[in-house]
């Protein structure tokens, strides 16, 4: 099975099938791409053993197989995903890291920011109330 992902910073992977279709997620990820990869997933051994994890999609796989070849991050909010990787120890990053990551490297503005933060809630993204409240916060710190 290959898999297009998003790879940026050649740090992170993140699923092209992330919630999407609005102007300020299109515009967020216009920006941080540097390269569109198709992994293949099918000869991986980390994908074959991503797989026998009952609550990894094949998304998720993806991701995890990509991170895993080129010792990257794998951005991801699931409790699966994310108890796989640490067996696996690949590092993770949710969501929210790649709007403030945006925000501190200049690429977006903190006002953009909050927009893509509330996009992303709005395409389905969930997010706590109080971690919401606290991303709002970093994100005026930067102002």
């Amino acid at each position: 099975m290959t898999t297009p992902l998003l790879a940026f910073g050649a740090l992170v992977a993140v699923p092209l099938a992330v919630p999407a279709g609005t102007a300020v997620l299109n515009e967020l990820t216009d920006q941080l791409t540097e390269a569109v990869v198709t992994v293949d997933t099918d000869d991986s051994s980390a994908a074959t053993r991503f797989r026998r994890h009952p609550g990894l999609s094949d998304a998720d796989v993806a991701v995890l197989a990509c991170a895993d070849a080129r010792d990257g991050v794998a951005v991801m909010d699931e409790s699966a995903g994310r108890s796989a990787a640490e067996v696996e120890d690949i590092e993770t990053r949710g969501s929210a890291y790649v709007v403030l990551s945006a925000v501190q490297r200049g690429m977006l503005t903190p006002e953009r920011g909050r927009e893509t933060v509330d996009a992303m809630i709005d395409a389905g993204w969930y997010v706590a109330p109080d971690l919401y409240t606290t991303l709002v916060r970093k994100l005026e710190s930067f102002e």
